[in-house]
Parts: structure tokens; sequence; C-alpha cells
């Protein structure tokens, strides 16, 4: 449309065919222009953004996860039972009346030394 005003008004003001060419393809370059910053452009970044949240969702509900395993973790450890079992094992309590034993390994009786003479040494 805006070239086929173009070509009238230089026919109004008296401009030569080739003249009409150049200007009509000067406006058809500007309109493709146009339509490319209105069109394309904002169409790429759309599509940036829509990758760009898609990574952020997947890392929302990994972190979510996380936070459900620990929410877990929390009430495991709200109860008597696993309050017990970590004082056991961590840090080595009893209950009243109970009695611990600790097995030590055996003594390093230093029967395996060999000399450091020929043929046992460098």
């Amino acid at each position: 449309m805006a070239g086929a005003a173009a070509a009238v008004a230089g026919a109004r003001i008296g401009l030569s065919p080739r003249a009409r060419r150049i200007l009509f393809v000067a406006l058809f370059a500007v309109t493709v222009l146009a339509v490319l910053v209105i069109g394309v452009f904002p169409t790429q970044q759309y599509l940036a953004q829509r990758a760009e949240t898609a990574r952020r969702r997947a890392a929302l509900e990994q972190l979510q996860a996380e936070n459900a395993t620990l929410q877990e973790q929390i009430a495991a450890l709200e109860t008597d039972e696993e309050i017990e079992r970590i004082a056991r094992s961590e840090y080595n309590l009893v209950m009243p009346g109970e009695e611990t034993y600790a097995v030590l390994p055996p003594p390093d009786s230093g029967a395996a030394r060999v000399p450091s003479v020929w043929p046992f040494g460098d």
C-alpha cells in the first residue's frame, strides 16, 4: 500500500519510471526492515525468555524436591527414636543402667618385622 501511494505520488510530481522504481524499492526495503524490527526481534526475545523460564522452573522443581526431603528429615529429627539413635551412634551415649563396651584392635606384635639387610632390604 505504501509503495502504491508513493508510486501515485511519484506520478503526480512527474518522476521518471526509473526514479519511481528506485523509490518503490526503497519503500519496500523500509517496510521489510519495519516488519523485522516489529516482528522478528521481539519473537527472538520471547523465545529466549521462554527458554529461561523453562530453566528456572526446572531449578524451582529441584529446589522444592530438596526442600521436601529436608522437611522429612526435620520431622524425623523431632521424634524420640531418632534422637536416641543419633545419640547412640554419633555420641556413644547410653541410657541409664546400660553399660558400654569398646572393642579395641589387637596390639601390634611386631612379629612380621624383617631385617633391613640383604636379601630383605634394598
